[in-house]
Parts: C-alpha cells; structure tokens; sequence
C-alpha cells in the first residue's frame, strides 16, 4: 500500500511540474506588444499555400483577373512555384472604388495600375490583379491615358510575388510585371 501511495505522489508530483513549465512556455501566436514589425509563423494561421485544383488559368490565351487571382492571391506556395512564369492577363483598368481611388486616377500615373474583370471598372482593391510598369510601358500609359481608361487591357508579363512582410495567409501577394499591353485599338 505505502508503496502505491509513493508511486502516485511521485506520479501527481510529475503531472504538476509537466502543468507548471508548460504554463511558463512562450505562445508564440501571440503577439507582443513591445516589439515591432513582429510576424507570426506559419503555424499560427489556417492558410491554403497552395491553390485549389478547381483554380486555373485560361490554356487558350488571356486569362481574367478572377482567375489569376483565385490561382495566386493568398496561395503562396503556389505563386512562389510560378514566379518568374509568363502570364496573359486580361482586364479593364480599374478606377477604384468609394473608399479606395488609385493615384493614376488622379493623373499622377506611377509604375502601378490595377486591373479588374468589371466592366465598370468599380472594384475594391482586394479584387483587382496589380501589374507593374516600367518606364517604357508608363510612358505608353500617360501617352494614351484618356483611351486605356475606357478599354480592356491584353497584358503579357512575368509573374512575381511581392512579400508584403506582414505574416499571415496573404502576406505574399502576386504583382504581374507587364512587359507589353495592348487594347483592342491600341
């Protein structure tokens, strides 16, 4: 009997100290608020790295903005497999929403421009396809403005992934670097 009585104070004895250093040990999903520009690892997110097999691209030509996103916006394996892949993207320049306005909008043109499936070139920044310009490309853009405006765009490019360094599921965003664009009248 004393010695079952010893074998289970030894046992709850154990148990205690396992509770207690377990109790001492970091979350380390938690974030503290000390430190600054601090991510969180992977671990602490329920992302999907890789996209679905339902999300393709179009095998005939210009894929649309939906379907390149639904391949590569917060899929980040996926889109790191493809950076540096050849990408045909097709889409109307976007014109922002109520709560978000692109700068090109305002006529100060920079290296960026969104691109969206609407027609009425309305969307929220969360569904368009950002795509880069270079300084060729850019000064095509301000030479033709009034017209890219109102066209749908062809655009061949390479894919990329900006990390946006912030963690999380979409922290590594795709951005098509255009190497030329093209309109039905252009």
């Amino acid at each position: 009997m004393r010695m079952s009585l010893l074998i289970l104070y030894l046992f709850l004895g154990s148990v205690s100290l396992f509770v207690v250093s377990c109790s001492n040990k970091e979350d380390n999903c938690s974030i503290n608020p000390n430190t600054g520009g601090e991510v969180l690892p992977d671990e602490c997110f329920d992302c999907e790295w890789y996209a679905p097999e339902s999300a393709t691209l179009s095998n005939m030509g210009y894929s649309t903005v939906e379907q390149a996103r639904n391949c590569f916006a917060c899929h980040r394996e996926t889109l790191k497999e493809h950076q540096g892949d050849t990408l045909m993207l097709t889409g109307w320049l976007c014109w922002g929403s109520t709560t978000w306005v692109p700068d090109y909008m305002n006529g100060s043109a920079n290296n960026f421009v969104y691109c969206t499936d609407r027609e009425d070139h309305l969307d929220e920044s969360i569904h368009t396809f950002t795509v880069t310009l270079n300084p060729d490309l850019k000064a095509k853009f301000q030479e033709n403005y009034e017209q890219l405006l109102q066209e749908k765009w062809f655009i061949i490019g390479i894919l990329k992934a900006h990390d946006l360094h912030t963690g999380g599921c979409c922290s590594v965003v795709p951005v098509l670097d255009a190497l030329e664009f093209m309109t039905v009248n252009i």
